[in-house]
């Protein structure tokens, strides 16, 4: 493989300007719902009848169902929630020292621990318990369902979960609570027959601007970042989360969840990994199943994995995409792992670049020439990108509302009018489309393969790559470098690589985890405030 490294200089406040402005139009992963009968709504809020516990401070942002341990306060772990990752733990479950059922309860320890602070997590699905015990005499009985068969996945809030499940979808939306799709996305079915139905719903979207938020939820944080989430701070600054996966990332790290579903139209699932320090692969378009995720544009939107290890990463990757539409190696994607940088050709963040470049067959030290972020703008001064997703997101919204049996809008225009009329619930204060444009953007960036011979591009996360694999639909994937000295929020890489090459970036991933340390565990969340 050839590495293609520094992908284009910028400085990381003209670049956060111009991503402030995107990120307005990018969906917004938001922290866990605030129930409106707090804010004197109550005709919004229908309690849940799995509620099981008085709310208090530590619980009053799950949504439903929440678990209740009267042993809670002198509980021992049986593992570390931050740490564990879905194949170690599968481990322990093919030797037998743990079940499924204390795995799913000690995740629901955390989430009634430390979710009032972080606000990551919307509600529990109330049959996670039943189904983790029906997992465990399955594996009793000798059936073996696949990687995570008894292992909790967490869910973003924009892709449907069928009526079983005892979860909604509302995408961050107050109009869209309380309302459950008749069918489950493509994709949870494919993770529901391998073995994974414990199921915890993350906060999600919202129709604000601040990354975290969302009108049905409220704002999440960061589980890295010391002192919290800084409201005087841009959208992308250095304290937001990032993304409208970003609450999925939040809980993962925080040890919600070991891994997580999360999806992408422009940066959603490589940037709130990354201030995660998770590890994410955005697949090449089109090859994971998009039916019943909610949409802004089908021609951007894709759905990926947010993980603690690239083992994980692969596994549920090999179970998210459509095999028919790709080529993926036999064994699946985690055959590439554990390799090393001497088969890679690569073109370049300074002191891990120097790394690599003694270790890669060949090395590209920087192709800034590449093209600068301003190759989006139209003769107009409009943004191609963004003018595609407006002319998208109103078809393919109309589309995936009629999924619902029962709801109090049916169309784009409707969702917008009800924003309107409950402003001051649903919009945050002071709140075309040239597809050659985008086409041309696509080939020049694919032509620097073959120009530099290189099997993948790295560039920081906070660089505009991400646009380019928007505009592309080619895949990308993060990876985790260290934490800031300014506050402690996780930084990293992105690498991109040819459509349908989700196999070189897995062995990209492979000999990064072989040559650089993890990153350490978030702390700074255990000494946070709630945000008001």
């Amino acid at each position: 493989m050839e590495v293609a490294g520094r992908f284009v200089q910028a400085d990381k406040r003209e670049a956060g300007a111009e991503r402030e402005k995107q990120k307005c139009w990018s969906k917004r992963n938001t922290g866990a719902f605030t129930p409106p009968t707090r804010r004197g709504h109550d005709n919004f809020y229908r309690p849940n009848r799995h509620l099981l516990v008085p709310r208090t401070l530590l619980t009053a942002l799950l949504r439903g169902y929440i678990p209740s341990f009267p042993d809670h306060a002198h509980h021992k772990p049986l593992f570390n929630t931050l740490t564990a990752t879905a194949s170690n733990l599968q481990k322990e479950l093919a030797s037998g020292k743990i079940k499924s059922t204390q795995i799913v309860e000690e995740y629901h320890r955390s989430i009634v621990t430390y979710n009032g602070v972080l606000n990551a997590v919307w509600e529990l699905a109330p049959g996670a318990m039943k189904r983790a015990e029906e997992l465990d005499l399955l594996r009793a009985k000798g059936q073996f369902l696949g990687p995570f068969h008894g292992i909790p996945i967490l869910i973003k809030d924009n892709i449907n979960l069928d009526p079983s499940f005892g979860l909604g979808t509302t995408g961050g939306a107050l109009a869209l609570v309380d309302l459950v799709p008749s069918s489950s996305a493509t994709i949870i079915e494919k993770v529901r027959f391998p073995g994974s139905r414990c199921l915890i719903r993350s906060t999600n979207l919202g129709s604000g601007i601040r990354c975290g938020w969302s009108a049905a939820a409220g704002q999440s944080q960061s589980a890295y970042v010391r002192g919290g989430l800084d409201m005087q701070d841009s959208i992308v600054g250095h304290s937001s989360p990032d993304g409208s996966s970003s609450e999925s990332g939040v809980a993962v790290s925080a040890g919600f969840a070991p891994i997580a579903l999360g999806t992408e139209t422009l940066g959603s699932l490589v940037n709130p990994a990354t201030r995660a320090a998770l590890f994410t692969v955005k697949p090449t378009l089109g090859i994971v199943p998009s039916h019943g995720i909610m949409p802004i544009s089908t021609d951007f939107d894709t759905a990926g994995p947010m993980t603690k290890s690239p083992k994980d990463a692969a596994d549920l990757l090999t179970l998210l995409v459509d095999p028919e539409k790709t080529k993926v190696p036999e064994g699946g994607y985690a055959v590439m792992l554990g390799g090393d940088w001497k088969d890679i050709k690569n073109s370049e963040v300074r002191a891990v670049f120097h790394k690599i470049e003694t270790l890669a067959k060949t090395y590209h030290g920087s192709i800034s020439n590449v093209a600068e972020e301003n190759v989006f703008e139209l003769e107009d001064d409009s943004d191609a990108l963004l003018s595609i997703l407006t002319f998208d997101i109103q078809k393919d919204m109309d589309a995936f509302l009629q999924g619902f049996d029962s709801i109090r809008v049916h169309s784009l225009k409707e969702l917008v009018d009800w924003n309107f009329e409950h402003s001051e619930l649903a919009l945050t204060a002071g709140t075309r489309d040239d597809f050659r444009h985008i086409k041309a953007i696509r080939a020049n960036f694919i032509d620097l393969f073959s120009k530099y011979d290189v099997d993948v591009i790295i560039a920081p996360t906070d660089s505009p790559l991400f646009r380019f694999s928007g505009a592309g639909g080619f895949p990308t994937a993060t990876l985790p470098i260290s934490c800031i000295d300014f506050n402690g929020r996780p930084f990293g890489l992105t690498i991109a690589a040819l459509p349908h090459n989700e196999a070189m970036l897995f062995k990209v991933i492979g000999a990064w985890e072989t040559t650089f340390p993890p990153i350490k565990t978030p702390e700074a969340y255990l000494s946070l405030q709630p945000l008001d």
